[in-house]
């Protein structure tokens, strides 16, 4: 029988506790569209054209209503190098590449992630990751060969838990994205008031 493999799967980062929002996981943060932020991550990587994507969380409660298949931490308490360990675990034979975004990032377009999928088939780099100008990188907004598992899996044994310096060692690819509010994460209660107050950036411009 043969097996159907993905070019590109996808998954949602969202191992953080949500400690300064009261709890509340920050992909779970409504937009003024009725959306979560991970709700419309999950919109619009299905828009760029991606059939699957798993949400990595060690929160399946919380999760659980978002309409995408969960995966726990295999090595937890390291950081996004866990959850990159486990979707590429997860999808390794049944997907080449896994594209990787935060569940953070209420401005980024289809557009977007469409521009980092084709940088990466360009490049023919392990990784692709996004740049924004300063020279601003975002390592956590890319696209994995999921043949570099090994990779990941042993720089957790050691303890390197960075995601830049794995990226480096890798000889990754960057992506230059010129409007860096694209990129934007919700960090702080009054990074999300500034959403919450009006719907800034959210429109689907192809930038």
């Amino acid at each position: 029988m043969r097996v159907f493999v993905m070019e590109i799967a996808a998954a949602v980062l969202a191992g953080g506790k949500g400690s300064r929002f009261g709890g509340i996981p920050k992909g779970l943060l409504g937009l003024p569209s009725g959306e979560t932020i991970i709700g419309r991550l999950l919109r619009v990587i299905k828009e760029s054209g991606i059939p699957d994507t798993v949400i990595v969380t060690n929160d399946p409660v919380s999760y659980g209503r978002e309409g995408a298949s969960l995966i726990a931490d295999i090595t937890p308490g390291c950081g996004p190098i866990s959850g990159i360990e486990s979707a590429l675990s997860h999808y390794f034979g049944s997907a080449n590449a896994v594209l990787f975004l935060p569940c953070d990032l209420p401005y980024l377009s289809s557009h977007n992630v469409s521009r980092l999928k084709q940088e990466y088939y360009r490049a023919q780099a392990p990784v692709v990751f996004a740049l924004t100008p300063g020279l601003v990188r975002h390592p956590l907004c890319s696209v994995v060969q999921v043949s570099v598992l090994g990779s990941v899996k042993k720089a957790l044994t050691e303890g390197r838990y960075s995601i830049c310096e794995l990226w480096e060692q890798l000889s990754a690819a960057v992506v230059l994205f010129a409007d860096s509010s694209r990129f934007t994460d919700v960090d702080t209660p009054l990074d999300y008031e500034m959403i919450a107050g009006g719907e800034l950036c959210l429109q689907e411009e192809n930038r």
